[in-house]
């Protein structure tokens, strides 16, 4: 594998990838079928930068687990840094996905809802998920996020395309998804571009709190004009897709969507007129 720079990459013969060639934006989207590459191209990428001495958060599907180890045994650190501390600008951007609020005692970082507190063995795997995501993010480093959709509610993997779009302004993402509600959020930003009162609509209607923050932020990536690059992995290729033609399907989603409502259309043809 051969890189001109981090934003593009030559891939030869990596597992399934005979040959690719991948620029990536902003926020770029990984998709496509298991064992097609992605992550194989996610750990290329993390090892390029580290050996750069790029700072990286790459969130992998791991992580919720020694997230919360680490939470139950305060003091514990990773290449990140302490997980009791995260950055204030992020957590700003993920509140609205937390039903209740994070404390750092002083001895540990602490979960509260409706002032009451949570033991961390009891908190939702949701709640893991995003916290996992907080502590690992800092500001202006590269983050690399496979699957962000997993523990997560369809609601909280919209906001979480949200959030994912408003921090791609100021730091580089690169995501592997099967999510089509984040794929979505994600690809429909980036085309209608919405104003902070636009999203005020979406997010009162969600019931959502404490969203000020995220509404600037996407309103902010808006004025940079985010690129969103996507990138459809099949057996042995790698594709890109355009937004417009993003948005009318998810490649490799859309297709099994069709068969599944073929059968089922043909499955109630049988029910109400019988076999013949």
């Amino acid at each position: 594998m051969v890189y001109d720079s981090f934003t593009k990459l030559h891939i030869f013969d990596l597992g399934p990838i005979k040959r690719a060639v991948i620029e990536l934006g902003d926020i770029t989207l990984f998709i496509g079928k298991p064992n097609t590459g992605k992550s194989l191209v996610m750990r290329a990428i993390f090892q390029y930068l580290r050996e750069k001495g790029i700072n990286v958060a790459y969130l992998h599907r791991d992580r919720a687990f020694w997230t919360f180890q680490s939470l139950l045994v305060p003091g514990i650190a990773r290449e990140t840094g302490s997980l009791t501390n995260f950055d204030e600008k992020i957590y700003r951007l993920v509140k609205p996905l937390l039903k209740g609020q994070l404390k750092d005692l002083g001895f540990g970082l602490a979960y509260f809802e409706n002032k009451k507190l949570i033991p961390w063995e009891k908190v939702s795997s949701s709640v893991l998920e995003i916290v996992s995501f907080l502590l690992s993010v800092k500001e202006g480093s590269p983050v690399l996020y496979e699957e962000p959709e997993t523990h997560l509610h369809e609601e909280l993997q919209l906001l979480m395309g949200i959030v994912l779009y408003a921090l791609s302004s100021f730091n580089p993402i690169v995501i592997s998804t099967h999510s089509q509600t984040l794929f979505y959020a994600i690809a429909h930003l980036s085309m209608l571009r919405p104003t902070k009162e636009e999203l005020k609509g979406l997010f009162e209607d969600l019931k959502v709190k404490d969203y000020e923050a995220l509404a600037e932020a996407v309103e902010k990536a808006n004025q940079k004009e985010v690129k969103v690059k996507i990138y459809h992995f099949t057996e042995g290729e790698v594709k890109e897709v355009s937004v417009e033609d993003a948005v009318k399907g998810m490649p490799g989603t859309i297709d099994v969507l069709k068969k599944e409502f073929k059968w089922v259309s043909s499955l109630h043809s049988k029910r109400l007129f019988g076999e013949g």
